[in-house]
């Protein structure tokens, strides 16, 4: 009874620490620091209108290039996906925001590279991020960041490239991909154009690169192959 008593005055005194604390936290906010705070705050809030209406608008499209339900069902997926990470971009932006006010000295040092509170860069196929509490973070972009993947049967075909639309399954099932893509990689160790990169995690259209074997349209294994983006 003893111990169960000091455990509720222990956990009440950290309860009023934690209040008396965060009153004097606030006090010691200027006017200024309050207006860096504010101005932070709207701006996670545009960014993240801005953001969840991307992902509805990839939603959309994806959807109207798809020929059956499993391929819509996989656009609906993705814009779920979309719209979870984008909280959490945003619960992260405000929780940076406090930070706002001592950030002028904040940097962070990657690769012998010095960003500044809030900046943002690239590594590989990762967007990161320097924040306002000195941590970097880094996000995976989705195909590595390309978004054209245009591109032409001849130029695809003549730079050495596999131009077909993503096949999947057995010869008597074999299921395909709507649109048609410059194929690289893979078993045949097809190529790209100069101009473009060979993207080999990749997810279009509801159709991505976690299938472990693509095929030809008569069923023959062509490997892991990625997809040609223009640079």
């Amino acid at each position: 009874m003893r111990k169960i008593k000091l455990l509720i005055t222990l956990s009440s005194f950290l309860l009023i620490t934690l209040f008396i604390l965060s009153i004097v936290s606030a006090q010691s906010f200027t006017s200024q620091d309050k207006s860096l705070i504010n101005q932070c705050k709207k701006q996670c809030s545009i960014d993240k209108k801005l953001e969840l209406k991307s992902c509805t608008s990839e939603q959309l499209s994806c959807r109207s290039e798809c020929s059956n339900n499993i391929c819509k069902k996989e656009c609906n997926k993705e814009k779920k996906s979309c719209f979870k990470e984008v909280k959490g971009e945003y619960r992260e932006c405000l929780s940076d925001c406090k930070f706002k006010p001592f950030t002028e000295n904040v940097t962070c040092n990657f690769n012998n590279e010095t960003y500044n509170a809030g900046e943002t860069f690239r590594d590989q196929c990762n967007e990161c991020r320097c924040g306002y509490n000195g941590e970097i973070k880094c996000d995976e972009l989705k195909n590595c960041g390309f978004t054209n993947f245009t591109i032409s049967q001849d130029y695809c075909e003549s730079s050495g490239g596999f131009f077909q639309r993503l096949c999947w399954g057995p010869y008597f099932g074999i299921k395909c991909a709507a649109e048609a893509y410059c194929q690289c990689g893979g078993i045949n160790n097809f190529s790209c154009p100069e101009d473009y990169t060979c993207v080999e995690k990749f997810s279009v259209r509801g159709i991505h690169s976690q299938i472990s074997e693509w095929k030809t349209y008569l069923g023959e294994p062509v490997g892991n192959v990625g997809i040609c983006a223009f640079n």
